[in-house]
């Protein structure tokens, strides 16, 4: 339905793309479907609040098809459960993402932001952990 109306004057912005796909609250919809045609919010001004499957796979430090791959297995310790699917993108709560990963050990997926985005000087030794516990590497 909203693919036909969301150029109609009035009718509500989506608040949040996933994929190729927008969104809208369905508390808009219903509101829209009374009468209602004036909205407080813009296009996108949900985007903060929400991970698609790209943006989550980078963080994890896997691909989206690994990623894909996780969910439809339920490996749960190994990615956060998603928030829902908009067409055939999956996507996350943010809040959600982010208490998995401060509560998630760090044996569960390479650490955040050490795929060439390196803080620390050249020549100091850090340690980065990969899938489990067993599997280590020393990167330079």
């Amino acid at each position: 339905m909203n693919g036909r109306h969301a150029h109609r004057r009035g009718y509500p912005a989506p608040v949040v793309r996933i994929g190729n796909s927008w969104l809208w609250l369905r508390t808009d919809i219903e509101a829209w479907k009374t009468g209602v045609r004036t909205f407080d919010h813009e296009r996108g001004s949900l985007q903060h609040e929400y991970v698609g499957a790209e943006e989550l796979a980078k963080r994890l430090g896997i691909t989206p098809h690994a990623l894909r791959e996780r969910t439809r297995a339920s490996l749960w310790k190994r990615t956060p459960r998603p928030a829902g699917k908009a067409g055939k993108s999956l996507y996350w709560s943010r809040a959600e993402v982010e208490r998995w990963f401060a509560t998630e050990p760090r044996r569960l997926g390479p650490l955040r932001g050490v795929s060439g985005h390196s803080d620390q000087p050249a020549g100091e030794t850090r340690f980065v952990g990969f899938c489990d516990l067993r599997q280590m590497v020393l990167a330079r």
